[in-house]
């Protein structure tokens, strides 16, 4: 038979646990709230261990969408890198009649 203060003292470690998962969350988010690891990682905590399934699936999205995001400015970033490199040409051309 189980013990009830077994089952107790689980139930404690699970409200402790969800806590500081809380906290650490609330810290992350103050020092990048667009972390696409740590957004994915929230989003299966809340689907899979607070069964927050909408919630999950929200952050899980905010995670894709920095990943587009971040995908398209290291475009523009490489882009540029080659346009203004020491060997490269750079013209300008100006239509005004000055």
């Amino acid at each position: 038979m189980i013990d009830l203060n077994i089952i107790n003292k689980l139930g404690l470690t699970i409200i402790n646990r969800t806590k500081q998962v809380t906290d650490m969350w609330a810290q992350l988010t103050n020092i990048n709230p667009s972390y696409p690891n740590a957004l994915y990682l929230y989003g299966n905590y809340l689907s899979q261990i607070k069964n927050d399934f909408d919630q999950g699936e929200e952050y899980k999205m905010q995670c894709q969408q920095v990943k587009q995001l971040r995908a398209m400015d290291d475009y523009e970033a490489n882009k540029y890198d080659v346009m203004f490199a020491d060997d490269t040409a750079v013209v300008i051309m100006n239509g005004s009649r000055e």
